[in-house]
């Protein structure tokens, strides 16, 4: 129930991508502000929780799987999973011996509040496993702060004119 994705939703993710790839760095930098609400450990395995309170209807049915990865991906949560997976993957390294991210990983959930119900476990709760390569992908474009500046000129010179970038410089 949880692990469910159809190929419908498959299809929503996978497209999901081209989506990011337009947001402008504004956009990107607020997601680098956030907060992991949770991180808790289930045998060997670590996963990242976030609540989400949205409001998607009355009903427990409104919160079905396709809709919370419609939701997921309108409002970014999905890249919002993936910054946190990856600090998550980051403080493991760190902290773990024989760290291994398909041993130690487990995914990522994002538990909509108001869809879960008590005789229904799994309603609300949207899982997603992100891949070692995709993560360590990831890893290496937020390694490298010229990356993260594709959209403006140099997200260390934000703000600054031109003239003031030559001066420094010089």
């Amino acid at each position: 129930m949880i692990n469910e994705v159809t190929p419908d939703i498959r299809s929503q993710l996978l497209g999901y991508g081209q989506s990011v790839a337009s947001l402008g760095f504004d956009a990107f930098h607020g997601f680098l502000r956030g907060f992991i609400d949770l991180i808790y450990k289930d045998g060997e395995q670590y996963f990242v929780m976030d609540y989400k309170s949205n409001d998607m209807g009355p009903l427990y049915e409104d919160y079905h799987p396709a809709r919370l990865a419609e939701s997921m991906l309108d409002h970014h949560y999905l890249l919002q999973a993936a910054i946190y997976t990856l600090a998550l993957h980051r403080f493991l390294k760190l902290r773990l011996k024989n760290y291994d991210y398909e041993k130690h990983m487990g995914g990522s959930r994002y538990a909509y509040l108001r869809g879960m119900h008590s005789e229904e476990p799994g309603r609300g709760l949207f899982s997603f496993y992100f891949s070692p390569d995709c993560i360590e992908r990831l890893d290496e474009l937020m390694a490298k702060p010229t990356s993260l500046a594709s959209a403006e000129s140099s997200w260390l010179m934000h703000g600054q004119s031109k003239s003031e970038e030559q001066k420094e410089q010089a």
